[in-house]
């Protein structure tokens, strides 16, 4: 575990708490200069009650930015796990690609954005 890692990763904005949570939990898992994290994406799920699919997309999301790099494999009782590092060089402010982000409203704004009746009935 690293306070190095943990403290530079708590300090920047990953663009969600769901993105920060999990960068959390990986930094925890980090040496002091972000490598050798472990845990497969079963664990990271376990420990965060974050859905399989969520943290599956949010590791490639973050492979796919950088932030995360793949670094090698270790082997274990279901085959093997890959091994991160997280990229320290990385901007403060890396938040997902707006291809990434969805966007909705509430249910409430858009009913009335489609609704064609009349106030009073």
């Amino acid at each position: 575990m690293s306070w190095r890692v943990a403290n530079t990763c708590a300090e920047r904005k990953f663009g969600s708490a769901t993105r920060k949570q999990i960068i959390m939990f990986l930094a925890d898992k980090a040496s002091d200069d972000g490598s050798g994290i472990w845990c497969s994406k079963g664990t990271i799920q376990r420990h965060t009650e974050l859905g399989e699919t969520t943290v599956k997309r949010t590791v490639r999301e973050f492979l796919k930015e950088g932030i995360l790099v793949e670094t090698g494999a270790r082997t274990c009782k279901n085959g093997f796990t890959v091994v991160y590092r997280i990229d320290l060089a990385k901007p403060a402010d890396a938040s997902p690609s707006p291809a990434l982000i969805r966007h909705w409203c509430w249910p409430s704004d858009a009913l009335a954005a489609t609704s064609t009746r009349s106030p009073a009935g």
